[in-house]
């Protein structure tokens, strides 16, 4: 009868944990564990609730959450200072809802380093970048038709090439770039050898069309094919202006030029952390919510010996004096 006795339990115990995991299937309850590390003096954070933070200073890797489920929303920190953001680094997120990123520096954007969602999950909304510059290199932002609001608020002017974002946007999309930013017309190309008119072909369906980042694919496999090239003309440029935006950027969006502007702060102050934020309403300030904040940190030294530093540190720091 004990022997009974302990079977009976045991199946119990058992029955009583499928029915657990029954529970978190059928309700759809998914747990993420916390993760950080860095990257070579940038790090990050990705939390349950599937936001990935960043900060620090350097470069992002390519891949570095290529195709990750676990992201909905991407932020850089006010005190970044990200130089570089990898091929194809966030792509495929397809769970992401919004970007921001900050940075002191003029940031370069590997290939299709941002979100590239699937057709069947139309989730990116927004993107905002608050820089002092962004080189694009031919990137396009895919969100099949869902991506409402796309910023550019730069201290630089940027370039874009004809059609950078004819895909993945909504309806009545809004569009913020700086002011001066230009269309680039790529210069004429001239193929020569056995198959330079196929290439040759393809090229002007390229700049026909808009589809600057095929060019590079086109002269690679022109060379591979035993072609040379030449370029007949240099390439054009031509300040983006209310007239011409929509051989950049679909004819239904609401382009905002940021003009010239002049900070004007207020200061405040809680605890170990002072805020300034500026109250010009003109709408071009280029800081993230129109604020930036430096955060005291007390010196970690306890010890006259225990190696750590006497000085107090900040975070924020070059942001604030920007």
């Amino acid at each position: 009868m004990q022997r009974t006795h302990k079977s009976t339990k045991l199946i119990s115990l058992v029955l009583s944990f499928m029915m657990v995991l029954s529970f978190f299937s059928i309700t759809g309850v998914t747990a993420y564990a916390q993760e950080s590390g860095n990257w070579d003096g940038v790090s990050y954070t990705l939390d349950d609730d599937g936001t990935l933070t960043i900060s620090g200073t350097g470069v992002i890797p390519d891949n570095a959450f290529y195709n990750d489920s676990r992201v909905k929303k991407i932020v850089f920190n006010d005190d970044c200072d990200i130089t570089s953001i990898g091929a194809q680094a966030f792509s495929l997120c397809n769970n992401c809802t919004s970007i921001e990123i900050y940075s002191q520096s003029v940031v370069e954007f590997g290939k299709e380093c941002l979100v590239c969602n699937d057709e069947n999950n139309k989730n990116l909304k927004s993107i905002a970048v608050y820089a002092k510059g962004v080189k694009l290199n031919n990137n396009r932002f895919y969100s099949f038709g869902v991506l409402e609001t796309l910023i550019f608020s730069t201290e630089e002017p940027i370039d874009f090439t004809l059609n950078e974002f004819v895909y993945g946007m909504a309806v009545s999309p809004n569009i913020t770039i700086p002011l001066d930013s230009r269309i680039v017309t790529p210069g004429h190309i001239v193929f020569s050898g056995d198959k330079a008119s196929e290439y040759q072909q393809l090229f002007e369906t390229a700049v026909e069309n808009g589809y600057i980042d095929w060019i590079d694919n086109i002269i690679e496999e022109a060379q591979n094919d035993g072609c040379t090239y030449i370029y007949d003309s240099e390439p054009k440029y031509e300040i983006i202006t209310q007239q011409n935006y929509e051989r950049v950027f679909p004819k239904y969006a609401t382009l905002n030029i940021l003009g010239p502007h002049t900070h004007s702060f207020s200061y405040s102050a809680s605890a170990s952390t002072i805020t300034a934020e500026c109250s010009n309403s003109d709408g071009n300030c280029t800081l993230q919510n129109n604020k930036v904040t430096l955060i005291i940190k007390k010196p970690q030294k306890i010890k006259f010996d225990d190696g750590q530093s006497p000085l107090a540190s900040f975070t924020g720091l070059n942001s604030f004096n920007s």
